[in-house]
C-alpha cells in the first residue's frame, strides 16, 4: 500500500517493475539516491562505479570475509598485506584471534559502513551471479585461500621455532 499520491505508472515502474519510492525503502536509502545511480551508472542496480579490491579478487566484500572468518577487518587487510591471501591463516595459528567486541560488527550494522559492507552490484543486477562465481574478473579472481598444504607444511619446516 503506498502513503504517497497514486499516479499513473512511471518510466521507472515501466522499467524496473516497481516505483522507484518502494526500491529505495528496501536499501533503505533516499529516492534521490536510486535517480543518481540510474544518471551515473545507467542502472539502479549498481551502487558503485567499480568493485574493491576484495570484490574482483575473492567476490566478496572485506566485511564478508571479515564476518566469514570471524576477525576484524584491519586484520583481514593485514593477511592480505603481508601475505597477498585473505584468507591466509599462520602455520602456528598466530596472526589474528576471533574478534568477539562485536564493536565494529554493531557498526555496520547501524548502517556507518554500509558503503564498505554492501556489494557494488545489487543481487538483482544481471551480473550478480557471474561476480560471485568469479566470472566477471576473471583475470584477478583467485576465490579462496591460495595457499596450498604443501606450501603450509614448507612453512612449518621452514619456521624458527627457537624464537618462541
Amino acid at each position: 500500500m503506498r502513503t504517497y499520491k497514486q499516479h499513473a505508472s512511471t518510466k521507472f515502474e515501466r522499467e524496473y517493475g516497481e516505483h522507484r519510492n518502494d526500491f529505495a525503502a528496501k536499501e533503505s536509502v533516499l529516492p534521490a539516491t536510486i535517480s543518481m545511480r540510474i544518471h551515473k551508472f545507467g542502472s539502479p542496480y549498481m551502487r558503485r562505479a567499480k568493485a574493491t579490491f576484495y570484490e574482483r579478487k575473492y567476490a566478496r566484500t572485506l566485511y564478508e570475509i571479515a564476518e566469514e572468518r570471524q576477525l576484524h577487518p584491519i586484520t583481514i587487510i593485514h593477511h592480505e598485506r603481508n601475505n597477498n591471501d585473505a584468507y591466509f591463516v599462520h602455520p602456528t595459528g598466530r596472526g589474528g584471534r576471533p574478534s568477539n567486541t562485536g564493536v565494529w560488527r554493531k557498526a555496520v550494522q547501524t548502517g556507518k559502513y554500509w558503503r564498505c559492507q554492501c556489494a557494488f552490484l545489487h543481487p538483482l543486477h544481471p551480473d550478480y551471479t557471474a561476480w560471485r562465481a568469479g566470472k566477471l574478473f576473471p583475470d584477478e579472481y583467485v576465490g579462496g585461500s591460495k595457499i596450498t598444504e604443501a606450501q603450509v607444511e614448507t612453512m612449518m619446516r621452514g619456521f624458527d621455532w627457537k624464537k618462541y
